[in-house]
């Protein structure tokens, strides 16, 4: 057959993108979309990285017959307009010729995509969000956490109205939301026990070492700036910086989260038809049997080792090609499989298989 050009319409929030594809009907819908991830990773570049974490059989395709006037309809989209016709099987099921090149043919639409820029803008928020309350981050979070230990050096280190101060003592404890307890060392060398209800008492009781403080009751700027944290002979930073660090920490674990959830969302719809009585019929198609053949060793590699499954086979169901999973457990227990794969649906059983050759319609006694 000769190639023909179909004009695609990428459906995204942020602004719809058109693009045509030259492809030949006798092509799967599987390469047509990985035809289509290729030309939209091209024009989407490194602004769009997160596009890389899409996967070809991810990319809805619907037929359409929209004229180029028309394209605002598909601002909103929703996949229950009855013009639509989801993409299966073959590019020669729905076009066998060159369609009128001033429509619309393909709608292209990605859900995971949108759960992943969703996500996305929400960690953009929260870094935002985060950042900008490090401060409340308490003492006994720090030291709950690690980041502040018990026999870490607390080094002061600052220059005050033109004096400069130093001076180390011990973390004994930290306990309640501020209060620590400190082996306070002298300039004689003699250690003493001390508890102070802040870092700002802690740093008021320095200062007034000097005679010319001797008198002060506040002083400017944040402790948290001038106390640094000295972990075997390692300084960690100061303390406003272990904070920051420990929101980073605490929005990058999020993230992985949230990263892992969208991960189990990759897979659309989870929740694969179950066979019934329903009969499976061969394939008698020579083309057709081995591009759904090639899908079903595809499934295999994925998911034989994941789903304890007797045999998976290819067949027509109600008309539909389709691939079968006869689970090798009991009736009921959960499947973990797609509802579809490669655009072809999935279905189980947990019935016995009933086998066939599929030169023949009649089952094998």
């Amino acid at each position: 057959m000769v190639d023909i050009s179909l004009n695609c319409l990428h459906v995204q929030g942020d602004g719809n993108y058109e693009f045509t594809i030259i492809t030949n009907p006798e092509n799967s819908v599987e390469k047509f979309q990985k035809d289509i991830k290729e030309k939209i990773t091209e024009s989407t570049g490194a602004e769009e990285d997160i596009f890389n974490d899409i996967e070809a059989d991810q990319l809805t395709l619907w037929q359409v017959r929209v004229d180029y006037s028309d394209e605002k309809e598909f601002s909103s989209f929703t996949s229950d307009r009855k013009n639509l016709k989801k993409l299966e099987g073959i590019i020669g099921d729905y076009w066998t010729e060159q369609p009128p090149k001033e429509f619309i043919h393909v709608i292209v639409y990605i859900p995971y995509l949108t759960i992943l820029r969703m996500l996305d803008s929400l960690t953009i928020l929260s870094q935002a969000v985060a950042f900008k309350d490090y401060k409340n981050i308490s003492l006994q979070q720090l030291y709950n956490e690690q980041y502040i230990k018990q026999g870490n050096i607390l080094f002061y280190n600052r220059t005050y109205k033109d004096v400069e101060f130093t001076h180390k003592c011990k973390i004994n404890d930290i306990y309640s939301i501020r209060k620590l307890s400190v082996i306070f060392t002298f300039a004689n060398n003699k250690e003493m026990l001390m508890s102070f209800d802040s870092l700002t008492e802690l740093e008021l009781y320095i200062l007034k070492s000097n005679d010319r403080f001797k008198n002060i009751k506040r002083t400017t700027g944040s402790a948290y700036d001038w106390f640094f944290i000295i972990d075997k002979d390692v300084n960690k930073g100061s303390i406003a910086e272990l904070r920051k660090q420990y929101v980073k920490n605490e929005i990058n674990s999020t993230e992985k989260e949230e990263k892992e959830e969208a991960e189990n969302k990759k897979e659309i719809n989870m929740d694969p038809e179950m066979l019934g009585e329903r009969d499976i019929l061969p394939i008698r198609d020579s083309i057709r049997f081995k591009l759904l053949n090639k899908a079903k060793k595809e499934f295999l590699k994925r998911y034989d080792k994941k789903i304890p499954s007797s045999c998976v086979i290819e067949g027509l169901v109600d008309n539909k090609e389709v691939l079968v999973a006869f689970m090798d457990q009991p009736e009921g227990t959960p499947v973990h499989l797609p509802s579809e794969f490669e655009s072809f649906p999935v279905l189980i059983s947990y019935e016995a298989l009933e086998l066939y050759h599929r030169s023949y319609t009649l089952y094998l006694a």
